[in-house]
């Protein structure tokens, strides 16, 4: 026999924001529910067919039957401890429900299901949507002049500040980062360096010269031309950002993110005896140019790993 619900009580989600990109916090707050009772919150998320996710937690409501998210910890749930976006970070995939998502799914919104229940009440519910990529932002596959990437741009003809993305050791052109990037302003291109076609298929070898006809190709858009262009990465991506940083001086700022102030060594699994080891090799990169003075050509390799400060005083000197 199903519990009678309460006529008096009406439950409800209340967010602070229904649409936000995804660097935007949002607090989330649950109302209308039986004093000191159990309320449990689900939220399952989607990017159009792909792979659902779900997170979920147990929050005793307070005196006025209310659960503050930001603030109060769950009893029990996919986190612990206080964490306002915890129904966010702790989403794990839906056991045999995998899809792939469409190759512009950074385009596309990521629906967040909310479904908050208690006994002896109708559940709540309430959609929210995140963003990559906001209002008037385009994405353009970048193939020419051999630069591999892809474009973001924000609304308008411009001009537009802009910045060059980097991933990190999983290669290929990772475009989420740029596509927030576009959303508060900046032109940003995804810039595959290893892993795709027409790029090496490992972080090793890698020429920078590559990177000065990125840099060039940007230099030659219409929405930027002289104006700021910086470079961001990631992980390993942040390593070259910061050497790129001190090697192009049309860069004008560097970024970078988890990285290290040194370059570490190879980086590849293709070798028998560390794939038997299950360990990866690190990146050799070159700086080298193809006018005079001579090639200067830089293989860092493990243990072997100058700091920043002498990859710039050496680059220095090739003009």
């Amino acid at each position: 026999m199903q519990p009678s619900l309460s006529p008096r009580l009406t439950p409800r989600i209340v967010v602070d924001q229904p649409v936000a990109l995804y660097d935007a916090p949002i607090s989330i707050a649950l109302e209308g529910f039986e004093p000191r009772t159990r309320v449990t919150l689900t939220a399952t998320f989607q990017v159009a067919e792909a792979t659902p996710w779900r997170s979920w937690a147990t929050f005793i409501a307070d005196d006025g039957g209310r659960v503050d998210v930001t603030r109060q910890a769950p009893v029990v749930g996919t986190w612990e401890g206080v964490s306002p976006m915890g129904l966010f970070w702790s989403a794990t995939p839906v056991p045999g429900k995998w899809r792939s998502a469409p190759p512009d799914w950074v385009m596309w919104p990521s629906v967040a299901r909310l479904r908050a229940e208690a006994p002896g009440v109708a559940p709540a519910e309430l959609t929210v949507e995140r963003r990559w990529a906001g209002d008037g932002v385009s994405r353009r596959p970048v193939r020419e002049a051999g630069v591999v990437g892809t474009l973001f741009v924000p609304p308008g003809d411009g001009p537009h500040p802009a910045v060059i993305v980097l991933g990190g050791s999983d290669g290929g052109i990772s475009e989420h980062r740029a596509a927030l990037v576009a959303s508060h302003g900046y032109a940003a291109l995804s810039l595959a360096y290893f892993g795709t076609t027409d790029l090496p298929s490992e972080l090793v070898n890698v020429p920078v010269e590559y990177f000065e006809h990125a840099v060039s190709w940007m230099r030659g858009q219409p929405w930027l031309q002289d104006g700021f262009l910086a470079i961001w990465g990631a992980s390993r991506g942040g390593e070259l950002a910061l050497l790129l940083g001190a090697t192009i001086p049309a860069i004008n700022a560097a970024i970078a993110y988890v990285a290290s102030g040194v370059l570490h060594g190879p980086f590849e699994t293709t070798r028998p005896i560390l794939r038997r080891a299950g360990l990866r090799a690190g990146s050799r990169c070159h700086i080298s140019k193809s006018t005079t003075p001579p090639t200067i050509r830089h293989r860092w390799t493990t243990p072997s790993r100058p700091s920043l400060s002498r990859r710039a005083t050496s680059r220095s000197s090739v003009t």
